[in-house]
């Protein structure tokens, strides 16, 4: 069996994974210690890109399901880690079949629809420029040129404690438990 065992000490199999039991705080904790850009932007968390998702999307006028499906959009990398854009294109269908497959164990769990969400998908390429912009230096190598950043987000850097923090408050906020 191939499995992640979380903070809580439960197990997720990869191939067949199932939430169920596992408590948001454990899987938000682990996102909020998987940073985005491989690493490259340093201290930037996957917790704090999908609560600036969620804060854009409101700020935006769309609801609670549609804030809710950004900022539970990448919950599933707290399983299986945040690949990078060009290692996901290498890998093609294989990956997108695999990070599905643990997307829909997160909608499953948490009853909230990440899976292609128009608003969410766009608000997440924005992000990703605007991240790439002023956390990376330009723009070098986006998987989106065509995109426009979200020119009015500054984007802190937060620690982990405080991107698992936010994240639990937005969930609250939103209802997802």
């Amino acid at each position: 069996m191939s499995y992640v065992q979380t903070r809580g000490l439960a197990t997720v199999d990869l191939l067949d994974p199932d939430l169920d039991g596992i408590p948001l705080g454990d899987l938000a904790w682990a996102l909020a210690h998987v940073n985005r850009f491989t690493g490259h932007a340093g201290q930037y968390s996957v917790a704090q890109h999908c609560v600036h998702a969620a804060a854009v999307l409101a700020d935006h006028g769309f609801g609670r399901g549609v804030q809710s499906g950004g900022l539970m959009h990448d919950l599933h990398e707290a399983v299986i880690g945040d690949a990078s854009m060009p290692i996901k294109r290498m890998l093609g269908e294989q990956w997108g079949t695999f990070e599905r497959l643990h997307m829909r164990a997160v909608e499953r769990r948490f009853r909230v629809r990440v899976i292609d969400v128009p608003a969410v998908d766009l608000i997440d390429q924005r992000l990703c420029v605007t991240e790439a912009d002023q956390l990376l230096g330009g723009r070098v190598g986006s998987a989106w040129p065509d995109v426009s950043p979200l020119i009015e987000l500054k984007i802190p850097k937060w620690t982990p404690a405080r991107a698992h923090s936010e994240f639990i408050f937005w969930a609250a906020r939103l209802g997802i438990a």
